[in-house]
Protein backbone atom coordinates (compact mmCIF):
# COMPACT_ATOMS: atom_id res chain seq x y z
CA UNK A 1 0.00 0.00 0.00
CA UNK A 2 1.30 3.49 -0.92
CA UNK A 3 2.13 6.08 1.71
CA UNK A 4 -0.67 8.69 1.61
CA UNK A 5 1.89 11.48 1.82
CA UNK A 6 3.92 10.44 -1.20
CA UNK A 7 2.87 10.85 -4.81
CA UNK A 8 3.20 7.94 -7.20
CA UNK A 9 5.74 8.84 -9.91
CA UNK A 10 3.18 8.35 -12.72
CA UNK A 11 0.89 11.00 -11.23
CA UNK A 12 3.37 13.68 -10.29
CA UNK A 13 4.63 14.99 -13.63
CA UNK A 14 2.83 18.36 -13.43
CA UNK A 15 3.82 18.82 -9.79
CA UNK A 16 7.46 17.88 -10.43
CA UNK A 17 7.78 20.22 -13.44
CA UNK A 18 6.10 23.07 -11.60
CA UNK A 19 8.34 22.66 -8.56
CA UNK A 20 11.45 22.61 -10.76
CA UNK A 21 10.32 25.76 -12.58
CA UNK A 22 9.54 27.40 -9.24
CA UNK A 23 13.00 26.48 -7.95
CA UNK A 24 14.64 27.94 -11.05
CA UNK A 25 12.61 31.18 -10.91
CA UNK A 26 13.19 31.55 -7.16
CA UNK A 27 16.94 30.92 -7.46
CA UNK A 28 17.27 33.37 -10.35
CA UNK A 29 15.27 36.07 -8.56
CA UNK A 30 17.12 35.43 -5.31
CA UNK A 31 20.55 35.63 -6.90
CA UNK A 32 19.58 38.83 -8.73
CA UNK A 33 18.28 40.43 -5.54
CA UNK A 34 21.33 39.38 -3.54
CA UNK A 35 23.86 40.42 -6.20
CA UNK A 36 22.23 43.71 -7.18
CA UNK A 37 20.40 44.77 -4.02
CA UNK A 38 21.71 48.36 -4.15
CA UNK A 39 20.85 48.88 -7.83
CA UNK A 40 17.40 47.29 -7.51
CA UNK A 41 16.66 49.34 -4.38
CA UNK A 42 17.56 52.54 -6.25
CA UNK A 43 15.19 51.62 -9.11
CA UNK A 44 12.33 50.16 -7.09
CA UNK A 45 12.01 52.56 -4.16
CA UNK A 46 11.26 56.28 -3.99
CA UNK A 47 13.97 57.06 -1.49
CA UNK A 48 16.41 55.70 1.01
CA UNK A 49 14.48 54.38 4.02
CA UNK A 50 15.17 52.15 6.97
CA UNK A 51 12.90 49.64 8.66
CA UNK A 52 14.09 48.37 12.04
CA UNK A 53 17.57 49.58 11.13
CA UNK A 54 17.68 47.83 7.76
CA UNK A 55 17.97 49.78 4.53
CA UNK A 56 15.96 48.87 1.43
CA UNK A 57 19.09 47.27 -0.03
CA UNK A 58 19.61 45.25 3.17
CA UNK A 59 16.03 43.99 2.99
CA UNK A 60 16.42 43.04 -0.69
CA UNK A 61 19.69 41.25 0.05
CA UNK A 62 18.07 39.24 2.85
CA UNK A 63 15.02 38.47 0.69
CA UNK A 64 17.35 37.30 -2.09
CA UNK A 65 19.27 34.99 0.22
CA UNK A 66 15.98 33.64 1.59
CA UNK A 67 14.77 32.96 -1.95
CA UNK A 68 17.93 31.02 -2.75
CA UNK A 69 17.36 28.83 0.32
CA UNK A 70 13.70 28.42 -0.64
CA UNK A 71 14.76 27.44 -4.17
CA UNK A 72 17.05 24.76 -2.74
CA UNK A 73 14.18 23.30 -0.68
CA UNK A 74 11.82 23.36 -3.68
CA UNK A 75 14.39 21.72 -5.96
CA UNK A 76 15.22 19.07 -3.35
CA UNK A 77 11.50 18.30 -3.05
CA UNK A 78 11.10 18.06 -6.84
CA UNK A 79 14.12 15.76 -7.21
CA UNK A 80 12.93 13.13 -4.74
CA UNK A 81 12.06 9.80 -6.38
CA UNK A 82 8.55 10.29 -5.02
CA UNK A 83 7.42 13.79 -4.12
CA UNK A 84 6.35 14.10 -0.51
CA UNK A 85 2.94 15.77 -0.74
CA UNK A 86 3.25 17.27 2.72
CA UNK A 87 6.31 19.22 1.54
CA UNK A 88 4.57 20.13 -1.72
CA UNK A 89 1.62 21.52 0.25
CA UNK A 90 3.96 23.54 2.47
CA UNK A 91 5.67 24.99 -0.61
CA UNK A 92 2.29 25.78 -2.20
CA UNK A 93 1.17 27.50 1.02
CA UNK A 94 4.40 29.51 1.19
CA UNK A 95 3.86 30.61 -2.41
CA UNK A 96 0.29 31.68 -1.62
CA UNK A 97 1.55 33.57 1.43
CA UNK A 98 4.20 35.31 -0.72
CA UNK A 99 1.53 36.45 -3.19
CA UNK A 100 -0.78 37.76 -0.47
CA UNK A 101 2.13 39.45 1.29
CA UNK A 102 3.24 41.11 -1.96
CA UNK A 103 -0.15 42.72 -2.51
CA UNK A 104 -0.51 43.70 1.15
CA UNK A 105 2.92 45.34 0.91
CA UNK A 106 1.82 47.33 -2.15
CA UNK A 107 -1.31 48.51 -0.35
CA UNK A 108 0.30 49.33 2.99
CA UNK A 109 3.58 50.78 1.69
CA UNK A 110 2.68 51.98 -1.81
CA UNK A 111 4.38 55.33 -1.19
CA UNK A 112 7.75 53.61 -0.86
CA UNK A 113 7.70 52.19 -4.40
CA UNK A 114 8.45 53.77 -7.73
CA UNK A 115 6.20 52.83 -10.65
CA UNK A 116 8.85 50.34 -11.76
CA UNK A 117 9.06 48.94 -8.23
CA UNK A 118 5.30 48.38 -8.13
CA UNK A 119 5.44 46.67 -11.53
CA UNK A 120 8.23 44.38 -10.34
CA UNK A 121 6.28 43.40 -7.22
CA UNK A 122 3.14 42.73 -9.28
CA UNK A 123 5.04 40.73 -11.92
CA UNK A 124 6.74 38.46 -9.41
CA UNK A 125 3.52 38.03 -7.40
CA UNK A 126 1.64 36.93 -10.53
CA UNK A 127 4.44 34.52 -11.46
CA UNK A 128 4.39 33.01 -7.96
CA UNK A 129 0.58 32.84 -8.10
CA UNK A 130 0.86 30.79 -11.30
CA UNK A 131 3.26 28.41 -9.53
CA UNK A 132 0.90 28.10 -6.54
CA UNK A 133 -2.08 27.29 -8.77
CA UNK A 134 -0.14 24.73 -10.80
CA UNK A 135 1.26 23.18 -7.61
CA UNK A 136 -2.25 22.90 -6.17
CA UNK A 137 -3.51 21.22 -9.35
CA UNK A 138 -0.48 18.91 -9.35
CA UNK A 139 -1.08 17.98 -5.71
CA UNK A 140 -4.73 17.15 -6.40
CA UNK A 141 -3.75 15.01 -9.39
CA UNK A 142 -1.12 13.20 -7.32
CA UNK A 143 -3.60 12.61 -4.49
CA UNK A 144 -6.15 11.16 -6.88
CA UNK A 145 -3.48 8.82 -8.19
CA UNK A 146 -2.60 7.77 -4.65
CA UNK A 147 -6.21 7.06 -3.75
CA UNK A 148 -6.68 4.94 -6.85
CA UNK A 149 -3.50 2.98 -6.16
CA UNK A 150 -3.79 2.61 -2.38
CA UNK A 151 -7.29 1.17 -2.17
CA UNK A 152 -6.90 -2.51 -1.37
CA UNK A 153 -8.47 -4.90 -3.83
CA UNK A 154 -11.99 -6.02 -2.97
CA UNK A 155 -11.96 -9.19 -0.92
CA UNK A 156 -13.45 -12.17 -2.62
CA UNK A 157 -15.26 -14.52 -0.31
CA UNK A 158 -15.70 -17.86 -2.08
CA UNK A 159 -18.03 -19.12 0.68
CA UNK A 160 -20.89 -16.86 -0.46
Amino acid sequence: MENHHTAHPDNQTLLRRTLKANAFFSALAGLALAAEADAIAALAFTGNFHILGFSAADILLEAGLGLVLFAALVYWTARRPRINLRWAKIICALDAFWVADSFILLIVASGLFTALGMELVIFQALAVLAFAVLEAVGIVRAQKGITARSDPPAAVNPAH
